[in-house]
């Protein structure tokens, strides 16, 4: 088995499976528009990404992958200005209020493309 030949605890890797499980399930309901909107307001924000933040965990991954293209931002300034439009407020208040709001609105969507459009060529 897997988690033998890893030397971890099968429960541990049972976690992580359903885990990741439940997101891809998510995403794929995300993509299919049935992802249904949590009844409570969400978690608020404890932290503000960045483009300098973002831009530093893109350049750590660049080595994962060979690539000439991954990493490479297609127009300046456009990831800055997809991850400053989650922070947009409106009469004072939070236009995307929650985690949840602010992570809805960086995923592409069938007509919006955002983060790809930044990012690839």
């Amino acid at each position: 088995m897997l988690s033998s030949s890893l030397n971890v605890d099968e429960d541990e890797v049972l976690d992580v499976l359903n885990y990741y499980t439940k997101a891809l399930e998510m995403l794929d309901d995300y993509d299919h528009l049935t992802l249904k909107k949590n009844k409570n307001k969400g978690d608020k924000p404890i932290y503000k990404l960045t483009y300098k933040d973002a831009d530093k965990v893109i350049k750590s991954m660049s080595s994962l992958f060979n690539s000439d293209i991954f990493g490479k931002e297609k127009e300046k300034g456009k990831l800055n200005g997809i991850l400053e439009a989650v922070e947009q407020t409106a009469f004072g208040k939070d236009l995307y209020e929650s985690v949840q709001d602010k992570a809805s609105h960086l995923l592409p969507g069938k007509k919006d493309k955002k983060m790809e459009d930044a990012y690839y060529e």
